[in-house]
């Protein structure tokens, strides 16, 4: 079952071996709240002082997910997040490996003052293509709903971000993400929130990413609640085959008002970009 930890004040976690998210997939009904979307293996709410570090391995298993998303026809309804801070302050975590997430492998939602650094993010691209070519055109029938996507491009299952954020004053440095993504996305908050009014204050420095959508900023459509992104850094980014880039999504709407001001991109280094190295568009 999910693990919901709330009102956690200065605990340190380490993992030094391997934690595994159960192969059984009804553990993880989706109760998640609307204002969170999505259940997460793993949550902390309402908590100050949490960090967790170590040298061990923190796997999603997430090719059992993902295969039972495309032969079965589950559509992602019941793909968990592997972690996310929620209401929570002063995070810092290091260290550990995290793997092969049934969705995204990190939130933090509503949240300031947090520090990640100095550890891997990584889906597999040889098991991905093994799977694709396993189950060949179902593969290919879900593909068409995203559109004209090679096979010969790792993208299955998708929905599979390494870091998205909702949250203020966050800061990220020297990671590694592989995932077939989007890398680090900020997200918007808005004046619904109780910490985070607008997702801001983000700097990612030091960053190494292969085959990733990119250093991403969005969606953001408008909302009645004003949607926000602002004071945003990316420095010393190295992508090596990025599906994008550099990639801004901005979404229509006809209702309530929005912004993405105050982006920097400095020193950012593409080798042999897949698709685009820029976009800017919904």
């Amino acid at each position: 079952m999910p693990v919901f930890l709330t009102q956690m004040k200065n605990i340190e976690f380490t993992i030094d071996g391997t934690l595994y998210v159960s192969e059984h997939w009804k553990d993880y009904p989706d109760t998640a709240p609307v204002r969170l979307s999505k259940t997460a293996v793993l949550t902390f709410s309402e908590s100050d002082g949490i960090v967790i570090n170590g040298n061990g391995t923190y796997d999603g298993r997430g090719f059992m997910w993902w295969v039972r998303d495309i032969v079965q026809g589950q559509d992602e309804c019941c793909r968990p997040h592997m972690m996310m801070f929620d209401l929570s302050r002063n995070i810092d975590m290091s260290g550990v490996f995290v793997t092969n997430g049934p969705r995204y492998h990190i939130v933090l939602h509503d949240s300031e003052e947090i520090y990640l650094h100095d550890f891997d993010i990584y889906v597999d691209v040889f098991g991905q293509l093994s799977l694709q070519k396993f189950f060949g055109g179902i593969v290919a029938k879900s593909f068409a709903k995203y559109g004209d996507l090679s096979l010969e491009i790792p993208m299955f299952p998708l929905n599979t971000d390494a870091i998205d954020t909702f949250a203020r004053n966050v800061t990220f440095r020297r990671m590694k993400i592989t995932n077939f993504d989007d890398a680090i996305v900020p997200k918007p908050s808005n004046r619904g929130n109780k910490i985070s009014k607008c997702t801001e204050n983000i700097w990612a420095e030091d960053i190494q990413s292969t085959f990733t959508l990119g250093m991403t900023l969005g969606s953001v459509p408008p909302n009645e609640n004003y949607a926000c992104i602002r004071n945003v850094t990316y420095k010393n980014i190295q992508m090596d085959y990025p599906i994008k880039g550099i990639y801004i999504k901005p979404n229509p709407g006809h209702h309530g008002n929005g912004v993405i001001e105050n982006i920097l991109y400095e020193n950012v280094v593409m080798n042999t970009p897949i698709w685009w190295a820029i976009w800017i568009g919904p």
